[in-house]
């Protein structure tokens, strides 16, 4: 056995000094190792003597003993040449792009180098022992500060004519190994707390130096306490000071494990126990998981790291006390699975003389703070149980109560009413819930739905939207998780344009499986879609956060698998169309009659969300490139490819116009509207499947063997082997090209006329239209190199037509082309686009004013039923006095004790004959009357 021996001085925050052999490293200055220093580790805190401390604080700068903790970025590329640093940049950065390397001229210095246009400049860092800076610039304790001040200020770079170097986007560095045992860019104290919480003697990980970029350290738990092992790198070499030299971390380590090192002191430091991290940055994932997939048997890999999460389970650490009450046992459906009592949602505006009438079987899901990888991300969630019969009424409380808009689905019973029906649903009934319209596609359905109540003497309404996931199996997951990263986008196309942001309701049967699945993969492409690639994500702690508070969460360990792959489906399509965007970002395209040239995009480029391939999703959501999914759903929809309604509803001819008068008033309303437009306008109820291309016998043979005779007589078994048949897909498209250039060729030779070149353009157009109605779930980078190709196409027809247009038009008619696809009648739509979102607007105006008329109505109507009420006992005292008088009248004799009697009749033509007073007293008193009775007619 090879042993190593080495004298560990121990650096608290990053690494220890040692000594091989009689040279001392170069990292210490002769003062200190001079120096007097005895120190002793209790609960990994190193104890200084007084003597030392004066000469550790001259040296804290350059050994980053500070109370800044210093982390090393992503940028800093270790062991790259000059020539190595330009071709990265160019390969895989953008104009802005920078990374920073040691330097191969200045031992100790390091070069920043960054990429203006296509060009890569590379300055000097100066580095002293004491600060670092460019030559002449300002001076900064660490390199992280000195790229940092640079990246914010983008006026102080500049050259010597004055133009301006800016840092936009740091170009990440691929790690060193993709062994789970590397922890990347932590530092000493997190390494001991780390080791200390959940290794045990023996465990070890492997870390970035902090304070010597490009080198590393080896951190290992003995005794209860952590010894930390410098490991230089150099020349892509690796040792610990002394003994061997290794090509890699992997080989350093596995020897180490087999012959373990053996300090001066005597000590032995075995590296028993690997410990793992699941923390890793997004570029890095395709490795991280090939790594969990390499597990020979089932207690390595994804297992491992799930049973380590069941280990976790915060069962047991919070009170599930209202679930366990006999009153609430049937709103649950499963006995055990309850909700925490400290997130649950509480029901409001219940009976509070009713035990659990507050109860709803449903957690409240947000980010923590001591989870600081999800900085900055606000969604929440609210993660419950699919409804039961008793509990709809309560689901539906909870949704008017928590002000949610969105609602996701992955199974449960039907709790909603059919399409233009209502219910009404609530604690007392009082919220009247209908279904405007329903959409569906292969693997997900959405609903709009609308809630009413009367609030305060005013109709409330509000659209919730309903995503329900149709692809998941009874069993397992799905086989495809683009379909769920799919819908996730969708869902989060629609919550960006909201200006409330409020929980979306996740559910599924329990509400922990396949409803915990969903929220941490959406949670994680939040973070990814906020700082882009170079962010950090940790798979295991987001369901353990999750699980704090919902116990449960993400079930079993398929699930568990399912998460990592999801992500790693969204990086790696996210990557893709950043590779697709750089290089039409350097030559510009063609898309329909819009031009995107690199001027016009660079224009449109936010800073600073930086990733490792120049871009962040910030950029692609405001961009006019690309929509608001990065997954290739493009703005400007190529609406004359012809394609078949999906749904037999869109049959209707009203059912886009109720569609777009279903889009809620928010954010990005006009764009809603043009999609619906381009969607409508796409659909044809009147396909040709055959996209009009010339019928081709498969049974023929591939055109290069159309000239042997010898398979005229062959067996039939032959023949289908030369066939067009077992051909590939180019020889099918030869023929259809052939075709329909031989019904305008002039003769046999001609292959360059206009008619044969029209034709040939039609044939391609043709079959790439068909191809892209026959593609399902290809890559959306896929699908839009064909949407290129065609439109290029259609610019070659475009540019043939103005060469001679007679003869343009005359191979139009021979072949049918639809060079403008000519929608059929009931394709028509009613005004152009912009007519059509204008007369959509004016509908969208004509129902919230119909709609604010009959609220306003009802309670017109409830407030008249209120004032008749109130009014009832008022009318019944005025009718009984008004019964108390007549008796009292019916009461009143004259003199004779006889009844009052009218005498005669009121004429009021007489009244100018008498007087008042003469008519009262001939009419109640004639007997007192001394003149001559007066008789009226």
């Amino acid at each position: 056995m090879n042993d190593v021996h080495f004298n560990s001085t121990v650096h608290r925050d990053d690494m220890l000094i040692y000594q091989a052999g009689i040279q001392s490293t170069e990292l210490c200055s002769k003062q200190f190792l001079s120096s007097e220093l005895s120190f002793s580790t209790h609960e990994h805190f190193v104890t200084l003597t007084p003597t030392v401390s004066a000469s550790l604080k001259k040296l804290a700068t350059f050994l980053e003993i500070d109370p800044k903790r210093q982390t090393w970025d992503i940028w800093f590329h270790p062991g790259i040449s000059g020539i190595e640093a330009e071709q990265l940049l160019i390969e895989r950065g953008f104009d802005g792009s920078f990374l920073v390397r040691p330097s191969r001229s200045t031992h100790g210095d390091f070069t920043l180098s960054v990429r203006r246009g296509n060009k890569v400049t590379h300055i000097k860092i100066q580095n002293t022992g004491e600060y670092y800076a460019l030559y002449g610039g300002e001076k900064f304790a660490s390199l992280s500060e000195l790229v940092q001040f640079y990246m914010e200020n983008k006026e102080q770079l500049r050259e010597k004519n004055g133009d301006m170097i800016i840092l936009k986007y740091p170009l990440n560095a691929v790690d060193p190994t993709a062994e789970r045992w590397f922890h990347g860019y932590i530092s000493g104290r997190e390494a001991e707390q780390i080791l200390m919480e959940q290794g045990r003697n023996g465990s070890f990980l492997v870390r970035e130096s902090q304070s010597t970029p490009g080198d590393y350290a080896l951190s290992v738990r003995q005794d209860n306490q952590v010894t930390h092992v410098m490991i230089r790198c150099k020349d892509n070499r690796y040792d610990v000071g002394g003994g061997d030299e290794f090509s890699s971390l992997k080989d350093l380590v596995e020897h180490y494990r087999r012959s373990p090192m053996v300090e001066t002191s005597g000590s032995v430091v075995h590296l028993k126990h690997p410990l793992n991290t699941t923390k890793i940055n997004p570029t890095s994932i395709d490795g991280r998981v090939k790594k969990l997939q390499e597990g020979k048997d089932q207690t390595s890999g994804f297992w491992e790291e799930f049973e380590q999460l069941q280990q976790q389970e915060c069962t047991h650490m919070f009170s599930r006390n209202e679930g366990q009450r006999p009153e609430n046992r049937m709103k649950n459906r499963y006995k055990n699975i309850l909700p925490f009592d400290h997130t649950r949602i509480i029901l409001r505006g219940g009976d509070p003389s009713k035990i659990g009438s507050d109860y709803i079987n449903a957690n409240l899901i947000e980010v923590l703070p001591e989870f600081e990888i999800f900085d900055g991300i606000t969604r929440k969630y609210i993660s419950t149980q699919g409804c039961l019969n008793n509990t709809i009424d309560d689901f539906w409380q909870m949704v008017w109560q928590e002000h949610s808009r969105i609602i996701i689905q992955t199974k449960c019973v039907r709790y909603w009413p059919e399409e233009g029906q209502s219910w009404n649903t609530g604690f007392n009934k009082e919220i009247c819930l209908s279904l405007l319209i329903e959409r569906m596609t292969p693997d997900f359905a959405i609903r709009t739905l609308r809630l009413q109540k009367i609030v305060n003497d005013e109709a409330e309404s509000r659209l919730v939207y309903h995503y329900q996931f149709l692809a998941w199996p009874d069993h397992g997951v799905p086989p495809n998780p683009g379909t769920v990263v799919n819908f996730l986008e969708e869902i989060n196309q629609l919550e960006s344009g909201m200006t409330d942001k409020r929980p979306l309701i996740v559910h599924c049967s329990a509400g922990i499986g396949r409803t915990g699945t969903f929220i941490a993969i959406d949670l994680i492409l939040c973070l990814i879609r906020k700082y882009g690639l170079q962010c950090t994500i940790d798979i295991r702690r987001t369901v353990q956060m999750l699980r704090s508070q919902r116990s449960g969460m993400v079930q079993t360990e398929a699930q568990y698998k399912f998460v990592y792959m999801s992500v790693h489906y969204y990086i790696d399509t996210f990557a893709k169309l950043l590779h697709e965007h750089k290089r039409i970002e350097d030559t510009g395209h063609e898309y329909t009659n819009i031009r995107y040239s690199a001027e016009a995009a660079s224009n449109q480029v936010i800073p600073i969300s930086p990733s490792p391939f120049g871009m962040s999703c910030s950029w692609f959501v405001q961009s006019r490139f690309v929509s608001f999914s990065c997954f290739m759903h493009t703005r400007f929809k190529w609406y004359n490819i012809r394609r078949p309604a999906i749904d037999p509803k869109q049959a209707d001819p009203t059912y886009y116009e109720n569609l777009a008068l279903s889009v809620p008033l928010a954010q990005g309303y006009i764009d809603r509207l043009g999609e619906i437009w381009f969607e409508m306008v796409s659909v044809s109820r009147d396909h040709d499947s055959t996209h009009w291309l010339p019928h081709v016998d498969i049974k023929q043979p591939k055109a290069e063997y159309e000239s042997v005779k010898a398979l005229e007589t062959a067996p039939d078994s032959v023949k289908k082997l030369f066939s067009i048949e077992f051909g590939r897909r180019k020889d099918l498209t030869f023929q259809w090209k052939r075709a329909l250039m031989n019904k305008v060729r002039q003769n046999e030779l001609d292959t360059s006329s206009l008619e044969v070149r029209i034709a040939k353009h039609t044939a391609l157009i043709r079959h790439w239209s068909k191809l892209l109605s026959e593609m399902k779930s290809k890559p959306g980078w896929l699908r839009q190199s064909i949407y290129i190709s065609i439109n290029h196409r259609r610019k070659l027809l475009r540019l043939l037509r103005e060469q001679d247009s007679e003869s343009f038009e005359n191979v139009l008619n021979q072949l049918k082309i639809a060079y403008y696809a000519p929608p059929l009648n009931e394709d028509l739509p009613p005004f152009t686009r912009k007519g059509w979102i204008e007369y959509i607007i004016r509908r969208k105006v004509e129902m919230i004013k119909e709609d604010k008329l009959r609220a306003h109505h009802e309670i017109l109507k409830k407030r008249r039923e209120i004032f008749l009420t109130e009014k009832e006992p008022l009318l019944a005292a005025l009718n009984e006095e008004e019964k108390a008088i007549l008796e009292e009248l019916n009461a009143v004799v004259n003199q004779n004790s006889e009844p009052l009697k009218v005498a005669g009749e009121y004429a009021g033509h007489e009244i100018d004959q008498i007087s008042e007073n003469e008519m009262h007293s001939y009419y109640y008193m004639p007997n007192k009357l001394e003149t001559e009775r007066i008789y009226l007619d």
